[in-house]
C-alpha cells in the first residue's frame, strides 16, 4: 500500500500544484478574449509588454483601462528594468478612474509588482 502513496505534496514543484503556463498560451488567450468579448467583462492579467500575448491582448475587443499608469513592475526596488505589465481589460464599462498602489515603508513594498486600480461602471 505504500507504493500508492504520493511522494510529492502540492506546490509549484508537484505534477498537480503551482503555476503551469499553458503549452499554447497565444491560443488559451485568444479563447478566452473571444470569450469574454461577448460579455460585458473584466479581466486582470500580468503580461511582459512586447511578449506575443501582449499583441494579443492589443487586438482584443477589450480595452486596457490601465495601459497609462506607467511602471507596476519594480522587482521590490531591485529590478535592473522595471517595465509595466499589468493590465485590467474590460469590455461593457466605462472607467472613471485608475491608478496604482506605490506604497512603500523602509524598504518594504506591497508586492514586487505596484498594484494597479480601476473605477469602473457598467456601460448604458
Amino acid at each position: 500500500m505504500a507504493e500508492n502513496k504520493r511522494t510529492m505534496g502540492p506546490g509549484p514543484h508537484s505534477p498537480g500544484g503551482g503555476f503551469r503556463k499553458p503549452k499554447d498560451l497565444r491560443g488559451t488567450l485568444g479563447k478566452l478574449m473571444g470569450y469574454l468579448g461577448q460579455y460585458k467583462a473584466l479581466l486582470a492579467v500580468v503580461v511582459r509588454r512586447g511578449s506575443p500575448e501582449m499583441a494579443l491582448l492589443k487586438t482584443s475587443p477589450c480595452r486596457n483601462v490601465t495601459e497609462h499608469t506607467g511602471v507596476t513592475y519594480h522587482g521590490f526596488g531591485q529590478a535592473e528594468h522595471s517595465c509595466s505589465i499589468d493590465c485590467i481589460l474590460t469590455q461593457g464599462f466605462v472607467c472613471t478612474e485608475t491608478g496604482k498602489w506605490t506604497d512603500e515603508r523602509e524598504g518594504v513594498f506591497l508586492s514586487d509588482h505596484y498594484p494597479v486600480w480601476a473605477s469602473l461602471r457598467p456601460a448604458d
